[in-house]
This record gives structure tokens, C-alpha cells and sequence, in this order.
């Protein structure tokens, strides 16, 4: 281990061999944790995220991501993730950790943090969602946007989640389901703006060990892969923002998405491109990659739905065919499968999801997700929210009964307890709850008050104390669930 140097076993040099977890391991060992956020804190007072062989690492063993993506923050300038007037964010933290979920894609909107206006407790004419939005959540009211965001992270830190902050929308005016320009950048939010509010972020969020990622870029689909131009190809795009973000916290991974279908990738024809979703055409990436300082950092990052969402289904024939979903497998390897298999680089589906309620999009999420657990892939699914219209959420619309048909689909979605993330060559921070027993979901109903007791009176046969807990009423003849597939 005679060269094993701070310089050799910094972030970059990791050849995942155990030869350099033992010895960078030992170096380590010398230098004493710094709690994060302090002044001499380095990249590797936390968890050490990383992409190698095609594999999500933490401290150099396999991480598997199973998120879900939470949206509201980014539709004002001043506005919460939705949800906030029903239950408090405690309640929705650990809804997702009791259902093994360990990470949340938090959207948000490159103007607000610009204008980093305060977050209200109430925002009043958009309705009542809107006029109570941090009702049960009073502390957090007031808070700058960007602190705002900060405080979200923290407490989910405590529950052992993850966060990856997605710039989903240059500015909240954008139309829901259109993002802007389609570029990386708009006339409002010039690339130099961009660039400030990612620095913004960073300076505030890179020292909370569990704000682990950034995706840079919702869904591009006016962007081109390849073509040579930098103000047009999100390879270049991505590889100049990326790099930007690591310069200033070089501990987060960078997520990059697919484009669109038109105008798509260069040297690739045009019915290919046609057949992507937004955010899903990594193809250009085969001959023209993202190339970062930092290669081990890099996270592509494809949205894929299926055909119970899309409103170009005729421009994707390969929904239609005799032989659906055993054609899939080819279709994603074409689309995006390959950078992993071929170019090394790890692949976390940023957006999957849909109502999982017509015969097609049952059949398309059965395989889907079975398929991207096979292929090793991590998943954000879409969504938390049950207000989105084109796929609702893992709640349903009281915000409070869970969709149990999603939910028995994704237990099969491998998901890494932040709680058991360990290694040898750092100290890993703890979520506060991994040393008590997890608050279970939903929390138990709590005991009435007992009645007092009756006047003395003749003697009787003695009973059983009465029970502090509700008696349960009597119960229906269970009867099997229905099919979720129809005959």
C-alpha cells in the first residue's frame, strides 16, 4: 500500500478493485470524520456514490435505487411539493419507507431559485390545495425557496431517503407536460443563470450527506445529440453543466436524460427517433457520449412510459405488434439499454409510471418493471402525487388510501436500506431513526380515553379488563381480490 496517497484515492481513482478498497481504506482510517457542512469537511465525509461497470456504487458496493418522484415545488415561484395540506411531510416519508422506497426526485424550478422568494404557509386564489399548502407543516413556512428545499432534504434524511433535486421546468410558467424551450436553457433563463442557480444549490445543499444527485435537465426534447453545435446538442450541454455542478460539490452525481423524438439524434433516421418518448432517446449517446471530469459520476437517466399514456402511439408501432412485450427488451436496448451494457455507464429510469388500470399500460408496467429490475436498472416511479392526470400517483385522490395494485407491483424493486450502507474507507453518516425502531405507516390509532369506573354494586362473575383499543367491527366473508388483468 506504499501508494496509496490521499491524491491516488480521491474521487476518480477507484479501479473497484480490493486492493484499492483496502488501501485507500487505510488512509481513511487516518484521517478523523469531519461532520458535514463544517469548513475542512471533504467529499468523503459521506456516502461515496458512483457509477463503475455499469453498476451504482456506495462506498464500492452495489447501491439499488427504488425512488419516487415527487412534484408541486416546481409550479410557482413560491410553492410547496403538493400534499403538504393533507399531512404533514412526516407522514408522507414514512408512507415511502415503509414501502421500501429510499430515494425521492424532488422537481423544482431554476427561477424560483433564482428569485429564492419566500414559500408561504398560504397561497390564496388557486384554490384550496393551494391556500393551505403548508398546513401541517408551519415550521417550514417562511423559509426562502432554496432553504425551503434544504429543510425537505433534512427530514428526509431522518427516514433514511435520499434526495435527487431535478430541475423539471426553467421557469414554473412553462405548461405542465411541455418544459419550456426543450433546451437546457430559454431566453428567460439564459445558460449563465442556469449555471448560478445550480451554484446556488450547491453551495446550500452539498453539505446534507443525503441530497446525493442532481438531474440537470427535464426531458430536452427540442435538443439534438450530436450534431456538433453547442448551443443545440445536450451531449455537450450536459457535459458543460455537469461538469459546472461538479466543480462546485464533487461528491454528487449527475443524472442526464434522453431528448426527444424530433429532431433527435444525429445519424440516427428519422423513424427511430420518432419512436422515443421525451427524455428516453439516448441513442446518440452510442457515438457521441457525455463526457465528464469525472466519468465515474455520470448517470444516464431515461423517461419511459407506455402506451395507456402516450398520444403518439401511431408513431410507436412496437405497442401494436403480435409479440408485445416480448419485443420490449430489443426497443429499450435500442433506445437506451446500451449504455450500460456497452458503454459501462449506470441507467436509473428517472420517470416510469402510468394508471396501471387499462388492459395495455398493465401488461406494459408488468414487464417493465420486472424487466428493469432483470436488467439491474434503478427506477424513480411517477409519482407520489395522485394529481397527475396522465398517470396518477402510489396514493390515491384522497391523498391518503394507497394504490395497492402499484405498490404489490413494486415490491419487487430491490431497494438498498441507507441504514446498511457501510464500507472501510469512510464514516458513514446515520439517519437519526436507523438507532430506534422505524414509526410505522400508518401510524397506529391511538387508545381513547377510558370511561370511569361503574359504582360499587353486587358482586359478579369476574371478566377480562376491557382493552384500551378500539374493538374492531365485524368483518365481511373475505372474498379473492379481482384479476388486475381482464380475460
Amino acid at each position: 500500500c506504499t501508494w496509496a496517497k490521499p491524491t491516488a484515492c480521491g474521487a476518480g481513482h477507484d479501479d473497484g478493485s480490493t486492493c484499492w478498497r483496502e488501501c485507500c481504506g487505510q488512509i481513511a482510517a487516518a484521517n478523523p470524520y469531519k461532520p458535514p457542512g463544517s469548513e475542512s469537511a471533504k467529499a468523503s465525509a459521506f456516502i461515496r456514490f458512483q457509477g463503475h461497470g455499469g453498476k451504482l456504487l456506495a462506498n464500492g458496493n452495489v447501491f439499488r435505487l427504488k425512488g419516487a418522484n415527487w412534484h408541486g415545488a416546481e409550479t410557482r415561484l413560491d410553492h410547496a411539493p403538493y400534499g403538504l395540506d393533507v399531512h404533514p411531510l412526516s407522514w408522507y416519508l414514512a408512507f415511502l419507507r415503509s414501502h421500501g422506497f429510499n430515494a425521492i426526485r424532488l422537481l423544482f424550478t431554476h427561477k424560483a431559485v433564482l428569485r429564492n422568494q419566500a414559500v408561504p404557509q398560504a397561497i390564496y386564489g388557486l384554490g384550496e390545495t393551494d391556500k393551505h399548502q403548508l398546513k401541517h407543516n408551519p415550521e417550514l413556512a417562511g423559509l426562502p425557496y432554496v432553504d425551503f428545499l434544504a429543510g425537505l432534504a433534512k427530514a428526509a434524511a431522518d427516514y433514511g431517503i435520499l434526495l435527487l433535486l431535478a430541475n423539471h421546468r426553467l421557469t414554473p410558467e412553462s405548461p405542465a407536460g411541455k418544459p419550456g424551450s426543450g433546451k437546457w436553457y430559454s431566453d428567460q433563463v439564459p445558460i449563465g443563470q442556469v449555471k448560478a442557480s445550480w451554484t446556488k444549490l450547491a453551495k446550500s445543499m452539498c453539505q446534507l450527506w443525503n441530497v446525493f444527485a442532481v438531474d440537470l435537465q427535464n426531458e430536452p426534447y427540442n435538443s439534438l445529440w450530436g450534431s456538433g453545435s453547442s448551443t443545440k446538442d445536450w451531449n455537450l450541454g450536459a457535459t458543460d453543466l455537469g461538469n459546472h455542478v461538479t466543480s462546485v460539490c464533487e461528491r454528487w452525481l449527475i443524472f442526464v436524460e434522453g431528448i426527444g423524438n424530433t429532431p433527435g439524434a444525429s445519424g440516427v433516421s428519422r423513424e427511430r427517433n420518432k419512436e422515443n418518448f421525451w427524455g428516453e432517446n439516448l441513442m446518440g449517446a452510442r457515438t457521441h457520449p457525455v463526457k465528464l471530469r469525472d466519468q465515474s459520476k455520470l448517470i444516464y437517466s431515461p423517461h419511459t412510459y407506455g402506451a395507456g399514456l402516450c398520444k403518439w402511439c401511431e408513431k410507436m408501432p412496437y405497442f401494436h405488434v403480435h409479440d408485445f412485450p416480448r419485443n420490449m427488451p430489443a426497443v429499450w436496448e435500442r433506445h437506451f439499454g446500451f449504455v450500460k451494457s456497452q458503454l459501462g455507464v449506470p441507467v436509473v429510469i428517472g420517470e416510469i409510471g402510468g394508471t396501471y388500470k387499462d388492459h395495455m399500460d398493465i401488461t406494459w408496467q408488468d414487464w417493465a418493471i420486472s424487466y428493469a429490475v432483470k436488467s439491474g436498472y434503478g427506477l424513480f416511479y411517477f409519482g407520489l402525487n395522485p394529481n397527475s392526470v396522465d398517470v396518477k400517483g402510489l396514493l390515491l385522490d384522497d391523498w391518503t388510501t394507497p394504490d395497492s395494485l402499484k405498490l404489490k407491483l413494486l415490491e419487487q424493486v430491490p431497494s438498498t436500506d441507507l441504514c446498511e450502507v457501510s464500507g472501510i474507507e469512510i464514516v458513514v453518516p446515520k439517519p437519526k431513526l436507523c438507532k430506534a425502531l422505524w414509526h410505522p405507516w400508518p401510524p397506529p390509532i391511538q387508545p381513547p380515553m377510558l370511561p370511569p369506573h361503574p359504582p360499587p354494586g353486587p358482586p359478579s362473575k369476574p371478566s377480562p379488563p376491557p382493552s384500551p383499543w378500539p374493538s374492531r367491527p365485524p368483518q365481511p366473508p373475505r372474498q379473492p381480490p379481482p384479476s388486475p388483468h381482464p380475460p
